[in-house]
């Protein structure tokens, strides 16, 4: 047996404490638990006493033993204290996370409470300038401007349309209801026009009068 075959199998029986241990600790060890660990002990243990009496022929069997128990033993206790550094080692990860969180949720609420803020602030200026428009600054006249064109009518298509394409390309210029009325004749061409000339020039139907 080499040396490096002594390596195997102590890694093998530390591994096989490790294991154990591991079991022990969260709770009692099932039976099939404990045999499999006593067979890989077993098996383990007789392969090392081998290899240590090919090199070193005058120790005796029993003296072989009690070395390989107090090395399982030793082995055991690192074991032990392994697993339970590792614990710790996860248990500070988890109250790291937490706190980190924690952190995390408080920074959340101080911005919600700056969004606040500015969210109140701009109420507040809101309420000024409606303040000062009911003071009697009221808002500026809408501007005209020529962004849709207003199509003709001249008696041939739909009036009931017309009057909606006339009345949303207004708004969208920017039209009076005074200005509407005013522009709305020069739109008029053919039969249309004829019809409000006539409308215009009866005085029953003439709204001036």
């Amino acid at each position: 047996m080499t040396h490096l075959d002594f390596l195997h199998l102590f890694e093998d029986l530390v591994e096989v404490e490790y294991t154990y241990e591991s079991f022990r600790l969260r709770g009692p060890v099932r039976p099939l638990q404990q045999a499999a660990a006593d067979r890989s002990r077993r098996l383990i243990t007789r392969q090392l006493r081998i290899g240590i009496q090919q090199y070193l022929p005058n120790q005796t069997t029993p003296h072989i033993h009690l070395e390989l128990r107090n090395l399982r033993t030793a082995l055991n206790g690192f074991c032990q204290i392994r697993i339970q550094y590792k614990a710790a080692e996860a248990i500070q990860r988890i109250v790291r996370g937490r706190l980190q969180r924690r952190q995390y949720q408080l920074d959340q609420q101080a911005r919600m409470a700056q969004n606040q803020q500015v969210i109140q602030q701009i109420a507040n200026l809101v309420q000024a300038m409606q303040a000062q428009v009911a003071l009697g600054h009221p808002n500026p006249p809408i501007r005209e401007v020529n962004l849709v064109r207003i199509e003709s009518f001249d008696g041939t298509g739909d009036p009931i349309s017309w009057l909606e394409q006339f009345e949303n390309a207004a708004v969208t210029n920017g039209l009076s209801d005074a200005r509407k009325l005013a522009i709305a004749p020069a739109y008029l061409t053919g039969t249309a026009l004829a019809w409000l000339q006539e409308r215009q020039a009866n005085v029953a139907t003439n709204p001036i009068y």
